[in-house]
């Protein structure tokens, strides 16, 4: 007998395939079988009739660095459909850090992300100095999502070059080495590559722009080609002033808009637009284990009733640590929400499951 099986719902299996009915069969954590009804015995069913099946929203762009070393569900993300996310991006990131220069990467990312310090100095329970143990520390917490993560060029230059030459000077060759030394630590332990930024716009809470912007090009270089010997990527720039109220929520709002309630232009195919949240982020990646609905794969899954599938009205909460207040959304519609075969949410309920834990580069 198996742990679970999702009946009767149309498959959209993340490849950009039409969609089919069927089942999907989930067992250890791993989907068994996919496609027509399955005569395999579960110990649990969930009816996916008139619901649409697909892999987890693999959200490559994050900036929950902080978050996730204090909150479990990951929210907003989680309510949408979001069962990996990828932080360290536009060259922020906690790690690595000495002891003396972590207000400075501290006040960055609050700068950048607009979190108060405050926040962020009662959050952040500091227990790392270099990037593996950075990793543990994101490991050793349960979370009802995957937590991926780049290491970002400002923390690389802060770390090598101290806080006040990192925000003014080009790095010597010695600092310049010493940043290569720990990105190959950092992939080692299990990054899943280097984010950097060249936008001026990103600051910290003194104004200062972010630390990547005074890198010279042998800088670049020197990283650029550790991540060649490591069949690893950059991730670059951030764009700024989009005008979102809570981006955590587009991946509903991707579904809604773009496939269903668009009324001036076309509209894009449902099974495109999960693609693009799933197989195609995962395969950016090197997370090559999610991402599809595939006999083997991990049970990252959807149940989404698309008729009833909408976003509720943003509001503010007061949830940060020190009472830190936020813009946050949910959203209505989805059934069931599995990671590692897991239901972490069901019916727009959280079910107390963590089953996340910290997503490396996989090869198929």
């Amino acid at each position: 007998m198996i742990d679970l099986v999702i009946r009767g719902g149309q498959i959209i299996d993340g490849s950009g395939r039409e969609a089919s009915a069927g089942d999907v069969a989930i067992d250890a954590g791993r989907i068994v079988e996919v496609g027509s009804r399955s005569t395999l015995s579960a110990r649990r069913e969930i009816s996916a009739d008139g619901a649409y099946v697909t892999p987890g929203f693999v959200d490559i762009h994050t900036h929950y660095d902080a978050q996730v070393l204090w909150d479990p569900l990951v929210n907003p993300s989680s309510e949408h459909g979001v069962t990996s996310v990828v932080i360290g991006n536009c060259g922020l990131g906690l790690a690595p850090v000495r002891p003396p220069d972590r207000k400075a990467v501290q006040r960055l990312l609050g700068g950048v992300e607009d979190i108060p310090q405050a926040t962020l100095e009662q959050g952040i329970r500091w227990s790392w100095e270099d990037y593996p143990e950075y990793l543990k520390a994101l490991a050793s917490s349960p979370r009802s999502v995957e937590v991926g993560a780049l290491i970002g060029h400002a923390a690389l230059r802060v770390y090598a070059m101290g806080a006040e030459r990192a925000y003014r000077d080009a790095a010597r060759p010695d600092e310049i080495a010493q940043m290569a030394d720990q990105l190959r630590q950092a992939l080692a332990a299990g990054a899943l590559g280097l984010s950097t930024s060249r936008s001026r716009l990103d600051r910290d809470c003194d104004g200062r722009s972010t630390p990547s912007c005074f890198a010279l090009d042998e800088e670049l270089y020197a990283l650029a080609d550790v991540l060649r010997a490591e069949d690893r990527g950059v991730i670059g720039l951030a764009f700024r002033g989009c005008g979102l109220i809570c981006d955590a929520s587009v991946p509903t709002f991707l579904l809604t808009h773009w496939s269903r309630d668009r009324r001036r232009g076309p509209r894009f195919p449902l099974e495109w637009i999960v693609h693009k949240q799933t197989a195609e982020t995962a395969a950016l990646f090197g997370l090559n284990d999610r991402g599809l609905l595939r006999s083997g794969l991990r049970a990252d899954v959807n149940v989404i009733d698309f008729s009833r599938l909408q976003l509720e009205p943003p509001r503010v909460e007061h949830d940060l640590p020190a009472a830190g207040r936020r813009l946050v959304q949910g959203a209505r519609g989805y059934v069931a929400t599995l990671v590692a075969g897991q239901i972490t949410r069901e019916d727009g309920r959280d079910t107390g499951a963590r089953p996340g834990g910290l997503a490396r580069t996989h090869t198929r």
